[in-house]
């Protein structure tokens, strides 16, 4: 079972040729920042909830996982 490393993951986006400035308010609208981070959900979901937990000034994975919820609810 791999381990997913949201700041490894974070900094391989960051250092990508087309992605000079990383703004953490449009972190999700990237679509490889969506699918890792929908990737970790399917392959480790305790471990994305307990991610989605933690009050932190950048959290991608809380932001998705309240997407996903308010999407649920409508």
């Amino acid at each position: 079972m791999a381990l997913f490393d949201p700041v490894s993951i974070t900094r391989k986006i960051e250092a990508t040729p087309y992605n000079h400035r990383f703004d953490p308010a449009s972190f999700l609208e990237q679509n490889m920042a969506r699918v890792l981070v929908a990737d970790l959900r399917a392959a480790q979901p305790s471990l994305f909830d307990a991610l989605a937990k933690v009050n932190a000034g950048f959290n991608p994975i809380k932001q998705l996982d309240e997407q996903r919820r308010k999407l649920l609810r409508n």
